[in-house]
């Protein structure tokens, strides 16, 4: 297997630990474990998977508008988050924040895509609605490691509930 086999077989051994285990104490060791790159290269698979995925239903124009939706809104997430979180003291760098946040970010729109496939069209929206509610829960354990050194839970609360209400209103112009 080649080296971004290897690394993408890696990543997805992570992310199923952070779902067997979701705990700020299972995200700990992740926190400087990788790139952006890395990020980048693991939510884009997931997002292709999503784009395919919704290509079934909805035709090549919605495959494409799903897999941008998946990327774009995980960049605007992790910038938000960043951004916000050096304001209040975060040690994190981007390459950290985007290495954590990958971990279940393609996963659970992997998991979406797929239930969007199964489920009628007008309660996509919740669907969509609990999708980032799940993101903002994980985002909220990777927040409170060592890395990211955010313990207070109204920052985190309001760091997290700004990158939520940007990342929802950049993905519904797409």
């Amino acid at each position: 297997m080649n080296d971004v086999g290897n690394q993408l077989n890696h990543m997805a051994k992570q992310s199923v630990t952070v779902f067997k285990r979701p705990s700020v104490t299972t995200f700990e060791p992740y926190g400087r474990g990788g790139t952006l790159r890395e990020a980048a290269l693991y939510v884009g698979s997931a997002a292709l998977g999503c784009g395919i995925l919704a290509g079934l239903t909805t035709g090549v124009s919605g495959a494409f508008a799903t897999a941008l939706s998946v990327l774009l809104g995980f960049i605007v997430f992790t910038a938000a988050t960043f951004w916000l979180g050096q304001r209040q003291g975060s040690p994190a760098t981007m390459d950290d924040v985007a290495y954590s946040f990958s971990l279940f970010w393609g996963p659970i729109a992997f998991v979406a895509a797929l239930i969007s496939l199964v489920v009628r069209p007008e309660i996509r929206g919740l669907l969509e609605l609990g999708t980032l509610a799940a993101q903002i829960y994980f985002a909220s354990l990777v927040l409170q490691t060592s890395n990211f050194s955010l313990t207070d839970r109204n920052k985190i609360l309001m760091t997290l509930g700004f990158a939520g209400i940007l990342t929802a209103i950049v993905t519904a112009l797409i």
